[in-house]
């Protein structure tokens, strides 16, 4: 992540000093072309910073996704597998808020609580597989 914002800087200051070339520096109202420069760099660091910060996040949720899927069969019980995906999901929530709240809705009609539903355990862990698998696939 760190790396990517280091080539965001190194983009917009390459753009910067494009810019500083083409203005001229003797005329008085040049002050005014470099306040709206320094602003309109400004501005375009921050949302180049922010989209690669986004795109960063969606390349790790992928990543993490694609792991939660593979360590199903050898990594958890069903019902492991249904908590780790919930836990995975709220911690995700702000960008995936639908899909959190319709896996909130499906533990709560397979009861997750309950411990005596282990069969509903395994059919919930599948359905959620398939949330995970389809994270990771729209992230990338």
């Amino acid at each position: 992540m760190t790396a990517m914002i280091v080539i965001v800087i190194g983009v917009v200051g390459s753009v910067a000093s494009i810019i500083s070339l083409l203005l001229p520096i003797e005329i008085f109202k040049t002050r005014y072309y470099h306040a709206a420069y320094l602003f309109a760099v400004a501005i375009l660091a921050g949302i180049a910073t922010y989209e690669a910060t986004k795109y960063a996040r969606l390349n790790d949720i992928a990543i993490a996704s694609e792991r939660l899927a593979a360590d199903r069969a050898s990594g958890y019980t069903s019902r492991g597998y249904v908590n780790a995906v919930l836990a995975f999901l709220e911690k995700n929530k702000d960008l995936f808020p639908d899909t959190y709240a319709r896996a909130q809705a499906s533990c709560k009609a397979f009861k997750c609580d309950d411990p005596a539903a282990d069969v509903d355990m395994v059919e919930l862990s599948y359905s959620f597989d398939g949330i995970v698998k389809g994270m990771g696939a729209i992230s990338k």
